[in-house]
């Protein structure tokens, strides 16, 4: 869905500049806006795992920040976005004492008994209010910030390969590139079975709650 929200951007971004080149900043703005209205109420009432807002996000940081950036930026920016999760991981292993992660575990649980009292057996309000307390600690917390950085540099990756694919128009060409569609589908099957695979085994073998180097 990121990668098709790039997509999409680059051409409405083009249709509005040909159209209304004077006022197409305001108008995308303006529709963020509306898809932050949107995906804050959604988070709130009814499922915090909401990701218009991230989306609405993302958007603003493509039309006020990225989008005269060239191909070559934008591709400098995916590679970035590639990497981050590798050094995040590495300065999380030497960040986080078994204090913290304990004290982390203790407020999981907590939260999983409020979870499971306001969605199990709560009203409609008290969904609500637990909703807005979730957000709150995932926005309100430095190390969920942290963690939610990261959600915003995976997303903003395929976001990024959308932009490029709309800017080069692979999405009108899909006839000529399908060749090197195919063969690219089957390599990323492939390397996606392993890294699956691999991840599983990884997990398996390592339960104990916290990073540390084998995760």
């Amino acid at each position: 869905f990121s990668l098709r929200f790039g997509i999409g951007f680059t051409i409405q971004f083009a249709r509005m500049e040909q159209r209304d080149p004077a006022n197409a900043t305001h108008l995308y703005l303006r529709r963020l806006l509306v898809l932050a209205l949107f995906g804050v109420i959604h988070a709130v009432v009814f499922w915090t795992g909401d990701v218009l807002h991230v989306y609405a996000v993302l958007g603003l940081v493509l039309v006020l920040g990225l989008r005269r950036v060239s191909d070559r930026g934008i591709v400098a920016l995916i590679v970035a976005c590639l990497v981050y999760p590798a050094l995040s991981g590495a300065l999380r292993v030497l960040v986080m004492t078994p204090d913290i992660v304990a004290r982390r575990v203790r407020e999981a649980q907590a939260f999983e008994m409020s979870n499971n009292a306001a969605y199990g057996h709560g009203s409609f309000a008290d969904t609500v209010l637990e909703n807005a307390r979730v957000m709150a600690y995932f926005y309100g917390d430095p190390l969920n910030l942290w963690g939610m950085f990261g959600w915003y540099v995976m997303m903003a990756m395929t976001l990024l390969i959308g932009v490029l694919a709309g800017r080069r128009r692979w999405v009108q060409r899909i006839p000529e590139l399908l060749p090197q569609i195919r063969r690219l589908g089957w390599w990323a099957l492939a390397i996606g079975l392993v890294c699956g695979a691999a991840f599983t085994l990884i997990f398996e073998l390592n339960r104990a709650p916290g990073p540390s180097p084998v995760k």
